[in-house]
């Protein structure tokens, strides 16, 4: 099991914003008591967050890959409570805060939204109304853990984070905060999120490597590790040609994808993520595809099935194993 890096995320991971919500009055034993039925709807619709509103330490599974375990730990947060602007019951309200974002969103989108009120609260000093500004310019002036500076889209997330935080409690400095928030956040400009495309000349090039690459390798020219190493990405070439899918759902695609019936030839696809699924349950694809992709993903799946179980299609034991052999070849 493993932890996600958050700046990563951030870097690759944006496609996903922390919502609106609503403006309305707060109150926090309302807030308890829908945080409380939210909780048991996502336990029962999925399976995870098996934990209590009353425990500070939750355990969250991201939805990229299974076994990687997200963390949120909330008394980090309790320290606040002392601080004169902030309210009393700041940790209980921040968890029904955060329980209402993940009704709407990914678990490691929620954690991000988590962690942008921590280092808010950490900069302004709990949110003290002198801190405005400060808060402000931290933000103009936000740079990576190597010293680069932050994505526009970066802090336009961070202050959605915020703004949405303070919409949600309707805490009284909210009123300090939230216009000058607003302003910055309408200042910053939206970069196109289109993915931009290579042109035709080049990705006819690059197929026809692949092409000549996959014939040397079926021809058996070339070894057992260098045909384990490479099938991966001639396999991820062929599907997503013909099949538009994200890098995360190619790696989730389960070992027992494929699919032979009524003559014809199938794969099972993992869609992670659908515009109208607020519970973020996992809708699953099954595409018809070509008999040589059919053959060349069995044909991958009976030459790694020796180097142990691997619930996902491509085996990362295998990868691993091979690559330092084909690595010591190429040296």
């Amino acid at each position: 099991m493993g932890n996600l890096n958050l700046e990563d995320y951030t870097k690759f991971h944006l496609d996903e914003e922390i919502p609106s919500l609503p403006e309305e009055l707060f109150s926090l034993d309302l807030a308890v008591s829908r945080a409380m039925e939210q909780l048991d709807i996502l336990k029962k619709n999925t399976g995870f967050y098996l934990f209590s509103i009353e425990e500070d330490f939750w355990e969250l599974e991201s939805h990229l890959q299974k076994g990687v375990k997200i963390y949120l730990d909330f008394s980090l947060i309790e320290k606040y409570k002392e601080f004169p602007d902030i309210p009393k019951d700041i940790k209980l309200i921040t968890k029904c805060w955060i329980i209402e974002l993940l009704t709407k969103v990914y678990p490691i989108t929620a954690k991000k939204g988590y962690s942008d009120l921590l280092r808010a609260l950490e900069l302004s000093n709990g949110f003290q109304e002198n801190k405005v500004d400060f808060l402000i310019r931290s933000i103009k002036n936000f740079k990576t853990t190597t010293g680069d500076k932050v994505m526009e889209e970066t802090k336009k997330s961070f202050i959605r984070s915020l703004i949405n935080f303070f919409i949600y409690t309707d805490i009284p400095v909210s009123d300090s905060y939230s216009p000058k928030l607003n302003e910055m956040y309408s200042k910053i400009r939206e970069k196109t999120r289109a993915r931009i495309l290579p042109p035709a000349k080049e990705i006819l090039i690059f197929s026809h490597y692949i092409e000549e690459y996959y014939g040397y390798l079926r021809l058996m020219q070339a070894s057992l590790d260098e045909k384990i190493f490479y099938y991966p990405i001639i396999i991820w070439w062929k599907l997503t040609t013909i099949i538009p899918l994200r890098a995360s759902e190619f790696c989730l695609i389960t070992r027992d994808c494929l699919i032979y019936e009524d003559n014809k030839y199938k794969i099972r696809l993992p869609r992670s993520k659908e515009d109208f699924n607020p519970n973020r349950i996992q809708i699953i694809d099954i595409v018809e595809v070509t008999k040589e992709i059919y053959f060349l993903i069995k044909d991958y799946i009976d030459l790694t099935d020796p180097y142990g179980h691997s619930e996902t299609l491509i085996s990362y034991r295998a990868f691993v194993f091979c690559k330092i052999k084909v690595q010591s070849i190429a040296a």
